[in-house]
């Protein structure tokens, strides 16, 4: 069976004691903003791309720090002419704080973006990790269901790196 890897960026993008999340309404999922990296691009480079396209927010790179962590999942879909494949996916989460807030008159949604209702929200991220814990598995879409438990993944991880590094607590 063929294996598709792709290689992703998210960011912890903190604001005031929040987090960006971006919402799909059509599925209820909560993301982390970022995507792919486009041919020749870092990742630092894809990460502010796709925080300005989703939020409107231009990011300069002195305000990035990580990754702090990495994380691979696998799972089956089908290609182009609909045969099944394995796609693995790695993406990697930084830290990004900012001052600014969304501007809308600067995004850039996709196509499946805008197909799926995406939109920028801050959020408090302990209280989304309550909410996701308690309601993950009752998400119909499997969607839904695998950034839930990404988010919720990352969350941990964030605290860890933290503590282990000292970090002033950004988000409250």
């Amino acid at each position: 069976m063929e294996i598709k890897n792709t290689r992703k960026v998210r960011a912890v993008l903190v604001r005031e004691g929040k987090i960006a999340v971006i919402k799909a309404k059509k599925s209820g999922a909560f993301m982390l903003p970022g995507g792919k990296l486009d041919e020749g691009e870092t990742y630092e480079e894809t990460l502010r791309r796709e925080i300005l396209e989703e939020t409107g927010i231009e990011i300069e790179f002195k305000n990035i720090e990580g990754p702090f962590f990495q994380n691979e999942i696998e799972y089956q879909s089908t290609n182009e002419e609909g045969e099944n494949i394995i796609k693995k996916t790695i993406t990697s989460f930084y830290l990004v704080t900012i001052q600014q807030d969304f501007d809308y008159t600067k995004m850039k949604l996709t196509p499946r973006e805008k197909e799926r209702g995406s939109k920028p929200y801050w959020v408090n991220p302990g209280k989304l990790e309550y909410y996701l814990t308690n309601q993950r598995d009752n998400f119909k879409s499997s969607y839904a269901r695998r950034y839930a438990t990404e988010f919720l993944k990352v969350y941990g991880e964030y605290e860890q790196f933290k503590r282990k590094n000292n970090v002033v607590d950004l988000i409250r």
